[in-house]
């Protein structure tokens, strides 16, 4: 990452730190993301298994940051209130938290975006220039940069909530949503088990 580039992203990605851990923490009135994520938070990571039925001992926070890193694409299935949503602001924080305090020759982890995906609007057409309409308001860097940046996989997306997509839900719009090349982005993407096993699992 050019150091240029890396001191732009610098205080973009502190306001989006600040924006996802001052809001409240989900069924909170009282605790902020930020009480509940961290090194310190009282967030205590759901146990977990594979699609193969293997269960693991590793913590699921160092799986899925591993994972972004290799760029891997990873499908994160639980119950609603099983804690997807904190798992994801876990991950971000984490990965946030390494992009600022390195330096830009010490090869960060890359920049996390946290995308909800009930705030897109639409999910046909190009796959970057989806998400540069969602982002491409605050992000410091011109799209060209934003893109290049996507295709080299030093930026990595969060994506929170496929069963939350607004619209109406025939198999028919769930299985275009689902091709669209958002998702073959190097990713981590939640969604509701009973809704996967509905819509999706075949």
């Amino acid at each position: 990452l050019e150091a240029t580039a890396h001191t732009a992203l610098v205080p973009y990605l502190q306001q989006q730190q600040a924006r996802i851990l001052d809001a409240f923490a989900p069924g909170s009135a009282h605790l902020r993301v930020r009480d509940i994520v961290g090194d310190n938070g009282l967030f205590i990571t759901p146990p977990w298994e594979s699609t193969q039925s293997t269960i693991y001992s590793a913590n699921l926070i160092e799986h899925l940051i591993d994972s972004l890193r290799k760029g891997q694409r990873v499908l994160l299935l639980g119950d609603a209130g099983q804690g997807k949503t904190t798992v994801l602001k876990q991950v971000f924080a984490c990965m946030a938290e390494h992009f600022l305090k390195a330096s830009s020759q010490n090869a960060p982890l890359p920049l996390p975006l946290y995308i909800p995906l009930r705030e897109l609007s639409a999910f046909r057409g190009n796959a970057l220039e989806l998400l540069w309409t969602y982002i491409g308001e605050d992000f410091p860097l011109p799209c060209e940069d934003f893109i290049a940046l996507v295709r080299q996989q030093r930026i990595v997306f969060l994506f929170d909530g496929f069963d939350e997509i607004q619209g109406e839900i025939t198999q028919q719009i769930i299985n275009e949503r689902a091709a669209s090349k958002l998702f073959a982005c190097t990713s981590v993407l939640s969604c509701r088990k009973s809704f996967f096993d509905s819509y999706l699992s075949m």
